[in-house]
């Protein structure tokens, strides 16, 4: 699988199911990550984390594999799957699931985009796997933790995952109201000439069906 920002590559990992291989760690197969990328998607394991892990077969379709994420940099990322081999090559999908935002994506069909605060999470995505059955259909979180707020080049970005905004109010520490963006429509925002200053600030961000989250920054 590929990580990329924008249009950057970032880094590459790979899951492998193959003969030889075992549930646990196989210093001759798996692949340690040195962590030499301010950005990175690995896969864990045993508290360990893997640029390449191998799994063994026979292949079991509700097998978890926890992935970890980790940026310097605020900012909006995609993961899609480079290449698929083997058993991968029919219908199994490749599922990724967003804990955080409380969504998931078929990799096999179509990419995914999140937006992600800077720091480590390393249990925010797993892979699942599941073969010609449905998806289930989650409501996306709209809470503290799905809501995602970070300043770049200059404009307070707001990121909801799946949920569309309706509008976002920025007050100063004073509860004055210092900015504010109606009728957002969609699940990202950005709002220039915000008037604070290396200050904290309140971001109030309301949704489409009238939930409420507020997040606190520094901006």
């Amino acid at each position: 699988m590929n990580l990329s920002k924008g249009t950057e590559p970032v880094n590459q990992m790979m899951v492998a199911y193959m003969d030889g291989a075992t549930s646990e760690i196989d210093n001759t197969l798996d692949g340690r990550y040195i962590n030499d990328n301010e950005t990175a998607l690995t896969s864990s394991l045993k508290g360990e984390e893997f640029v390449i892990q191998a799994k063994g077969l026979p292949f079991d379709s509700s097998d978890i594999v926890p992935l970890s994420f980790k940026t310097e940099l605020a900012g909006t990322f995609t993961i899609a799957i480079d290449k698929v081999d083997g058993l991968f090559l029919g219908n199994q999908e490749i599922v990724l699931k967003d804990l955080k935002a409380g969504t998931e994506q078929n990799l096999k069909t179509s990419s995914f985009t999140f937006t992600s605060e800077a720091g480590t999470f390393k249990n925010r995505f797993e892979i699942a796997f599941k073969n010609n059955q449905t998806l289930d259909i989650n409501t996306p979180n709209f809470d503290e933790n799905s809501v995602i707020v970070f300043n770049q080049n200059g404009a307070l970005n707001v990121s909801t995952g799946k949920n569309a905004i309706k509008n976002i109010r920025v007050f100063d520490i004073r509860g004055v109201l210092i900015a504010e963006q109606k009728e957002v429509n969609a699940n990202t925002a950005s709002i220039k000439n915000v008037t604070a200053s290396k200050q904290a600030v309140l971001i109030q961000i309301t949704s489409e069906d009238n939930k409420t989250v507020t997040k606190k920054a520094i901006f």
